[in-house]
């Protein structure tokens, strides 16, 4: 294939979206970056010429490529459009970092969420060999500390205090946070924290993106490879290895994968390809269950064909369509029935995928090795971590015992003038001793470990020096859609042969900061959904959802191709007087008139709060035994989840229980009817639910469910501007995590207008023509459908 014919550059054609997204086309980011960068992209370069940062793009001899080799111009304009990529994006979000720090306020700093101060401190153990520690705030804070989150410690200032003491959040209440630390931290002091920021991600992403590279020899199935020893520097940033993939030719634009010859590892595997024919030529109609995999229906059992049958497909996923469950039951065919001895790397973008899909294997009988920072690891799973298996490990002991005996002799180290020859040359000889001793026990513990062959890891962890030594072949990625494609490429170079990414892209796309990179949002998923390089498939039966609940997504953003399984049908349902139909209609709409308002760079409305925590009042009233946990409450706003976390706070307290719980309220429309709640209920078990409930940004909950979901809108205004709330996938996600009832709290004026201007929508138009966003159709349909409510608090 000629370069005039490369399948890297994105296709002037998007993916097929609800009109009137607020999204800039990609002609117009490509014109951008032409504009910004001098370089017109997929204009092939003279020789010589220089590209971006004013490196020369196509000299072959520098980087050691075979000029001789098709695959080398390729393979260069692959590497010369990323690496400045990911070098700016890196550099943008520690200016960003170091800025923030040097020029906010205090006050804005705290306001904001990004700082806590007078923290009190205790020691709370150690976990994985860190040590615990628990800060304490003499107030409730709201700030946008999360479990896994990088944290900086100091006392006062968190820019040029030396040491700099960095940590990991493992665990968070209302006025504590507790931090895994790599260093002391004297508790007798009055520590600061900041969020942190950790720029290890780029340098991964940049090692593989120039290991696309590599040349990998053919592989043959024969169960995990470990080439090299594992010694003690074996988390050294150096010892980093990345093998390439045989797949390149597809992700440098080379190659097409035709889905009309069978290819990757099964290719010649007679029975696995007889059970793949017989799931994609099954009808549609065809509701017979399989005799294997008898847990799946039948979009399910062709993406695992599609996924088994090419080296490398896509599986699309929407809200609730079990993209987890078929990628379990993926592995459970390939080990269990067909008996495949191969080593299968299975990565997510976040933890939180990765552990449910390592919980997915456990409860199939399946093992697992869950590789990654064992803090950021569901505690339930930590049995599977290697730290764990390390600990446990028969020689564990004798190699803790000699790391003692070491220890003890570093501190007894011989002064020179004071022994002789003779002392120093014994202490060194059995220094050396003690040390060799100690790299091997070190190497056959990790080996022992390492012979999993099912290893789960996020993408960016895929990199960790654990896993340097070991090929994996078959790779699997899940939330493919929300990593970039340097983030997704770190699985994929370490050998893989054949490879499968799940995701949706109707859903959230990956988050970047520096909005000049808006290539890095364009997942490779998307990138090969639009250009249809590699065989795709799609889940097609939700199993989280009301029907109803369900319903507007799938004809939105699925051309309702999305159908609700019979299981989500005569679920119990939640008792809310303010549904339509409890039964048939566990949706409404709140409208209000309360004013938004702005606090930095973001928004919030303390209106919209109040009528937040009547809601759940009412519900907890209604449904006795509805549990605090299974109630999320989501918005798209940072500044309103503040303004929710501080109310809530302050409300278990007992500052606000009586006031904001009243005793009545009425029925939208004008109605004079009204509900009168029994004051008996135990307002402590009031207050341990309300606790109890999780309030977060609509971002963070992609990927989860929660029984109940109220989604706080913010937005009210008479120009009807709805700004970051039109992002029509943000929308997407918000609608589609509430298994039993939606509740929407917002302005039905200013979300049914939802206006976006177009300098919201593309910086190239400055005109002041309205586009409509997608919430101006929910809202028709929510009228449609009397669906409606006027707020009554």
């Amino acid at each position: 294939m000629s370069d005039d014919t490369s399948l890297f550059y994105i296709d002037e054609t998007p993916s097929e979206e609800a009109a009137g997204t607020p999204r800039v086309s990609r002609k117009e980011r490509r014109a951008q970056r032409a504009a910004k960068k001098g370089i017109k992209r997929g204009e092939k370069q003279q020789d010589g010429e220089v590209g971006r940062k004013g490196k020369r793009t196509n000299d072959s001899q520098e980087t050691g490529l075979d000029p001789l080799d098709p695959l080398t111009s390729y393979i260069l304009q692959y590497q010369n459009f990323f690496l400045p990529l990911i070098e700016e994006e890196k550099k943008f979000e520690a200016d960003q970092f170091e800025n923030r720090l040097n020029t906010w306020s205090l006050d804005r700093l705290i306001s904001e969420g990004y700082t806590l101060l007078n923290l009190s401190a205790k020691t709370a153990g150690k976990q994985s060999g860190k040590l615990l520690v628990e800060f304490t705030a003499p107030y409730f804070y709201t700030g946008r500390f999360s479990t896994g989150d990088q944290v900086r410690l100091s006392i006062e200032d968190p820019l040029n205090e030396t040491p700099i003491r960095e940590g990991v959040v493992t665990g968070k209440t209302h006025r504590t946070i507790t931090v895994a630390c790599g260093s002391g931290v004297d508790v007798s002091k009055v520590w600061r924290m900041d969020q942190s920021i950790s720029l290890l991600s780029y340098n991964r992403m940049k090692n593989a993106v120039k290991a696309i590279e590599n040349k990998v020899p053919s592989y043959k199935l024969s169960g995990p490879v470990i080439n090299e020893d594992l010694s003690e520097d074996i988390e050294d940033e150096d010892s980093h290895s990345f093998r390439g993939s045989s797949l390149r030719d597809i992700f440098i634009g080379a190659a097409k994968c035709d889905p009309n010859v069978p290819s990757g590892l099964f290719a010649n595997n007679q029975e696995i390809l007889e059970w793949c024919k017989k799931q994609l030529e099954r009808p549609p109609e065809d509701v017979a269950k399989d005799d294997i995999l008898t847990q799946l229906n039948g979009s399910q059992l062709k993406a695992v064909a599609t996924m088994l049958r090419n080296r490398f497909s896509l599986i699309q996923g929407p809200p609730g369509t079990g993209k987890t469950w078929t990628i379990v039951n993926a592995i459970y065919l390939l080990k269990r029935h067909f008996k495949i001895n191969v080593a299968i790397l299975v990565s997510g973008f976040t933890n939180m995928a990765v552990d449910n899909l390592l919980d997915g294997l456990t409860r199939c009988g399946i093992s697992g090795l869950r590789v990654g920072q064992s803090l950021r690891v569901r505690e339930d799973l930590r049995t599977k971590t290697v730290d764990y298996q390390f600990e446990m490990h028969p020689l564990s002991k004798e190699y803790e015992e000699t790391r003692e005996l070491i220890r003890v002799m570093n501190e007894h180290k011989p002064v020179a003038g004071l022994q002789n020859a003779k002392d120093f040359g014994q202490y060194y000889k059995e220094r050396s001793r003690l040390t060799q001793k100690l790299s091997k026990l070190h190497t056959k513990i990790y080996r022992d470990i390492m012979k999993a062959d099912i290893i789960c890891t996020t993408c960016v962890s895929a990199a960790s020096g654990l896993l340097r030594a070991t090929e994996f072949p078959l790779v699997i990625i899940d939330e493919g859609s929300l990593s970039t494609e340097p983030s997704s490429l770190i699985p994929l170079m370490k050998g893989a042969h054949h490879a499968c990414i799940l995701g949706d892209h109707q859903q959230l796309p990956p988050t970047i900061l520096n909005t000049s990179n808006a290539a890095l949002a364009y997942s490779l998923f998307e990138r090969f959904y639009d250009q249809g390089v590699a065989p795709s498939s799609m889940l097609t039966v939700q199993y989280r959802m009301h029907p109803n609940i369900a319903f507007f997504s799938s004809r939105m953003f699925y051309k309702g191709l999305v159908q609700s399984a019979p299981s989500v049908f005569g679920r119990q349902s939640i008792q809310f007087s303010l549904f339509r139909d409890p039964l048939e209609y566990p949706i409404v709409f709140l409208d209000h008139s309360y004013p938004e308002r702005s606090n930095g760079t973001s928004y919030y409305n303390d209106g919209e709060v109040q009528i937040v925590f009547n809601v759940l009042n009412a519900l907890f009233q209604e449904n006795p035994d509805l549990k605090g946990d299974t109630v999320g409450v989501i918005t798209p706003y940072i500044g309103q989840v503040n303004e929710l976390t501080q109310y809530q706070t302050s409300y278990v307290s007992g500052d606000r229980q009586y006031n904001t719980y009243g005793n009545t309220y009425g029925y939208g429309g004008g109605s004079n009817t009204s509900t009168h709640h029994d004051l008996s209920y135990p307002m402590s078990l009031l207050s341990r639910k309300i606790s109890m409930v999780e309030i977060n940004s609509v971002d963070s909950f992609q990927g989860r469910e929660k029984d109940i979901i109220i989604y706080s809108g913010v937005r009210c205004n008479d120009r009807g501007s709805i700004g970051f709330l039109g992002d029509v996938r943000r929308m997407n996600v918000a609608l589609t995590r509430a298994r039993l009832g939606f509740i929407m709290v917002g302005s039905a004026s200013t979300v049914g207008k939802g206006l976006l201007f177009d300098s919201q929508v593309s910086v190239t138009k400055q005109s002041d023509r309205k586009i409509l966003s997608g919430w101006s159709e929910y809202v028709k349909w929510i009228k449609d459908h009397d669906l409606l409510r006027a707020s009554p608090w």
